[in-house]
């Protein structure tokens, strides 16, 4: 039999760059010419989401700046309050419009686009612009 896996959201659901955004994000990366890449954490949020185990992904136009990064993390009810505290630290503010449960970022210095992160049910997703933050695929509270 197999041992009982721990009960961490992230061993309960992990997440997969192919999964994260909803058919109508992956539509849109295709129809924007954006193919995967390796992805190059720049943001300070962004940062603190992969070193707490979160997964980076990435997109971009070849032989261009443009593109999407995005860094998702389960979060355990426990640590809420902690992501929040980090989040206001990192100079995000809730209540960005472009979904629900967004929090508006600073702009990014490479592409001078404002960053969004995004509460949805266990997750905080981070997106280096908020053109993508509704096409993200709906999670289980």
């Amino acid at each position: 039999t197999a041992s009982p896996a721990p009960t961490t959201p992230a061993a309960a659901a992990p997440i997969e760059c192919d999964a994260v955004l909803g058919s109508d994000g992956y539509a849109e990366l295709a129809e924007d010419g954006l193919e995967p890449v390796e992805p190059q954490l720049v943001d300070p949020l962004a940062i603190q989401l992969e070193e707490a185990g979160g997964t980076a992904c990435a997109w971009g136009l070849p032989q261009s700046d443009i593109g999407l990064t995005l860094v998702q993390l389960p979060v355990p009810d426990a640590d809420w309050a902690g992501w929040e505290a980090a989040l206001a630290a990192a100079g995000y503010v809730e209540g960005g419009d472009a979904a629900s449960g967004a929090y508006a970022g600073p702009v990014d210095p490479g592409t001078g686009l404002p960053t969004i992160a995004v509460v949805s049910g266990d997750r905080i997703t981070f997106l280096s612009t908020a053109a993508f933050a509704a096409l993200l695929a709906p999670h289980a509270i």
